[in-house]
């Protein structure tokens, strides 16, 4: 009973912040509603008279707990990160051209999204710096007539910290429409949708001519193409969202992960240059598409940098994969375990030097301080 008792008192009383009691822990997001009314349940139990299951409400008492300190730790491992300081010291960024209120706005989404460890933080701090560059163009710097042989027209450039463009931009605002109560908002961001179309177009790729689809959208709203409307309206919510619910950033294993949790379940199986290559590809694009990516993070394959290009030599596990046409240009030798090898190149993504620099950049800044 006194250690049920110690559970209720610390959790009715763990401070953080100015946050005090079991309304002010819920209403800060320090435990969910199911747990929030648990916790109420179990100390009119304790504090009242009849019978009760002690052991069932020790652990349920202890569940609750667990999420607190949880969550204090995910807030403090997001505030260590995200701060004007380290914005305007490490990033170089000019902030006075970014919300009063951005870093409170983008620790809440960061949190919400679970963007909440060091690597996948570092991996993102380092990604938004060059997407943006230190005056923080939240609209893609390019002129106008310089959109040949892209993916993507002026109309849909890139936009917001993470500057997603075209096709994804597409996928964001559908994302938004399912996720918004706001109607008039829903009904702005369906009419963007809707104006989403592809035309065709011819590129030279290594002396060849490749046919791609050009993603435009010819819908404004009080004169603000898609992309501007996302910078304007959604810079952080687009970076978040690709960070963390784009799951086309990677496959493996037939599984379809997002950028964030591909870090998360990865970490540690490669080192953190090659997993960083690999999300600097998902981000900025390379002939290496979701199931490529998810290769550099097999310990058994190896990824090298040669001059400008990126080489994946990749044992082909997968039985859909053996002697199939993609590979067959590609195929090494067999090894001693029947397994076909297989070799790869991309080029580099555009900016990966500046991103690796900002990366260890932080990580000495951090190691600092």
């Amino acid at each position: 009973m006194n250690q049920l008792r110690c559970y209720i008192s610390y959790s009715d009383t763990i401070s953080f912040g100015r946050i005090d009691g079991l309304e002010a822990l819920y209403n800060n997001g320090l435990i969910s509603e199911e747990n929030y009314h648990c916790l109420l349940e179990i100390k009119s139990l304790v504090n009242g008279p009849g019978n009760y299951d002690i052991i069932d409400l020790k652990e349920q008492a202890q569940n609750v707990y667990t999420e607190i300190l949880k969550v204090i730790a995910e807030r403090t491992t997001v505030e260590k990160y995200i701060n004007k300081r380290v914005f305007h010291d490490v990033l170089n960024y000019n902030i006075d051209k970014l919300d009063e209120n951005f870093v409170e706005q983008l620790r809440a989404l960061m949190l919400e999204g679970g963007i909440v460890t060091d690597t996948s933080i570092l991996f993102f701090l380092a990604t938004i710096g060059v997407e943006t560059g230190e005056e923080v163009m939240l609209l893609e710097d390019r002129d106008i007539d310089n959109f040949n042989g892209l993916s993507y027209t002026w109309n849909t450039r890139g936009a917001g910290v993470i500057q997603v463009t075209g096709g994804t931009q597409k996928e964001f605002i559908e994302y938004l429409i399912d996720h918004t109560d706001d109607v008039e908002e829903q009904n702005r961001l369906k009419k963007y949708c809707k104006g989403f179309y592809t035309y065709e177009d011819t590129i030279e790729v290594n002396g060849e001519d490749k046919e791609i689809d050009v993603w435009d959208n010819k819908y404004t709203y009080n004169g603000m193409t898609v992309a501007e409307y996302i910078a304007e309206y959604y810079p952080y919510e687009s970076a978040i969202w690709f960070w963390s619910y784009n799951q086309a950033s990677f496959e493996i294993n037939g599984q379809c992960l997002s950028i964030n949790e591909c870090i998360e379940q990865y970490n540690g199986v490669v080192d953190d240059d090659t997993m960083f290559l690999a999300v600097t590809c998902a981000v900025n694009g390379s002939e290496f598409k979701a199931r490529g990516r998810g290769r550099f993070l097999y310990s058994y394959n190896d990824v090298t940098i040669v001059g400008n290009k990126i080489e994946l030599t990749f044992v082909d596990t997968e039985d859909d994969m053996v002697g199939t046409p993609a590979y067959d240009n590609s195929y090494q030798y067999t090894n001693g375990d029947g397994y076909r090898v297989y070799k790869q190149t991309s080029y580099i993504p555009n900016g990966w030097d500046d991103r690796l620099d900002l990366y260890n950049n932080l990580i000495d800044y951090f190691e600092e301080h």
